[in-house]
């Protein structure tokens, strides 16, 4: 699916929501065709690489020359050409990674300038930028006519790190806390399943277990990894020896277990939201019923879940863990939701009446909606790749700054403009697009004193 260019067609937001409300309805799997993530299959012999990137424009068809009336055109000297600066933007910290239809990778500051191009272009394609936890270093996936696996920016080392993957293009990212690898998925050789593996930068990736679908989570020391396998099973991988463990079967819906503190994990089994001991296997506390299937994101320091389920209520509902008190955020039906890294907001996507989204805002401490985004479409990346999985993104990409006073996101907005867009919460002033693209994912360092996230 291509991302929504102008002029805005009817029947695109009308294809978009129907796709959208399916989603939140019935969440699929990662990683297979039949599940609507990635059809991504391997390159025939003697092709580009680049044909089956998921969720892309086909980067067989010639590049288009910029357009002199588009004043979002990206320069093939210079790169993209951005908007007007805006002050109110500059001081946001933090940085901005952006990927494009045309397969490059930018990183820029929040207002837009300063842009620097990580990789992508004519010869390959780099996706899934994918910031390393409280820091600038970022990964991301490349695919190439010469090489194809995980790329690095920002490591302080005299070379360009690269982990080679063979296979298929990777189409999700996953930095361990302590930095010393990176999880991964992509489809498998025979097309059927995800297959899972483990990186250390400058080494080669190792496709280690598959399943249909796989979503995963790391331990906040790195010390394993926690899937959801089948929609049947939790496992815990063991970082070092790479090899894997049953920790408890389950039967109700949902995406990637979440660990809330060194020793439990947030995951749903038996028609219910719990946590479960990562030595016994066992469920410690149930925090809501949830019916056949459940969506879940935690703040960042596991004081907070958001969640809702799949069956009669499906509400966006806050719980405190420690005392079970609900609040109720939305009856509208949520397609993905995020908090800010201080946990204090929570971003929630939902439709708007001129069948077009709008992400609204939620403060925790106010109790209330504070603001919503202008009323768009999300792009054609986002709607393919990113919002079906929300749940499991949350875990390892932000839209928010670093202190929760901005929210970035990709798409076009009701008078036809496309690109990256951010928008400060409590302003009355309008967005700001500040640059072309189809993804966007916001670091969480902030060189003047904002906050960090803490790993997930």
């Amino acid at each position: 699916m291509q991302q929504v260019k102008p002029p805005a067609k009817p029947i695109v937001r009308i294809l978009a929501l129907v796709l959208l409300m399916v989603m939140a309805a019935c969440t699929p799997g990662l990683g297979t065709a039949e599940d609507g993530q990635d059809t991504t299959t391997s390159a025939p012999e003697g092709s580009d690489p680049q044909d089956s990137a998921p969720g892309e424009t086909d980067p067989n068809s010639p590049s288009s020359p910029p357009n002199p009336d588009d004043p979002n055109a990206a320069d093939p000297d210079t790169g993209p050409n951005f908007g007007p600066a805006d002050e109110g933007l500059a001081d946001l910290g933090g940085q901005l990674a952006i990927s494009t239809d045309t397969g490059e990778l930018w990183v820029m500051a929040p207002d837009g300038f300063g842009p620097e191009l990580v990789a992508g272009g004519a010869t390959g394609r780099a996706t899934q930028p994918t910031w390393l936890p409280n820091s600038e270093v970022l990964a991301y996936s490349y695919f190439g006519a010469d090489r194809r696996g995980i790329g690095y920016f920002g490591l302080d080392t005299e070379d360009d790190p690269f982990s080679d993957v063979d296979g298929n293009p990777i189409y999700y990212l996953q930095w361990s806390p302590t930095a010393e690898q990176i999880a991964f998925l992509h489809t498998s050789p025979d097309q059927r399943n995800t297959q899972f593996g483990l990186a250390r930068p400058s080494e080669a990736g190792e496709p280690l277990g598959v399943g249909s679908p796989f979503y995963l989570a790391w331990a906040f020391d790195g010390s394993n990894v926690a899937a959801h396998v089948d929609e049947q099973r939790v496992d815990l991988w063991n970082a070092t020896s790479r090899t894997s463990t049953t920790l408890f079967e389950t039967t109700t819906r949902f995406i990637a277990p979440t660990y809330l503190t060194p020793s439990t994990l947030l995951a749903a089994r038996e028609g219910a939201l719990g946590l479960t001991s990562v030595t016994t296997g066992t469920t410690i506390s149930i925090l809501g019923r949830t019916g056949g299937q459940v969506r879940f994101v935690p703040s960042s320091d596991g004081t907070f879940i958001a969640y809702a389920g799949g069956d009669e209520d499906r509400s966006l509902k806050i719980v405190e863990v420690a005392t079970g008190t609900e609040v109720v955020v939305s009856e509208q039906v949520a397609i993905s939701w995020e908090w800010s890294s201080d946990g204090n907001r929570l971003a929630w996507l939902g439709s708007d009446s001129a069948g077009l989204f709008r992400w609204h805002f939620f403060d925790l401490e106010a109790g209330e909606e504070i603001g919503t985004t202008q009323p768009y479409a999300p792009s054609g990346f986002e709607v393919a790749n990113i919002l079906p999985f929300a749940a499991q993104y949350a875990l390892s990409h932000n839209r928010w700054s670093p202190d929760g006073a901005a929210f970035a996101y990709a798409g076009q907005a009701a008078d036809g403009l496309s690109g990256i867009w951010v928008e400060v919460v409590e302003s009355e002033g309008a967005a700001t697009l500040v640059a072309p693209g189809n993804f966007v994912t916001w670091s969480q360092t902030d060189p003047n004193g904002g906050g960090g996230r803490n790993p997930v």
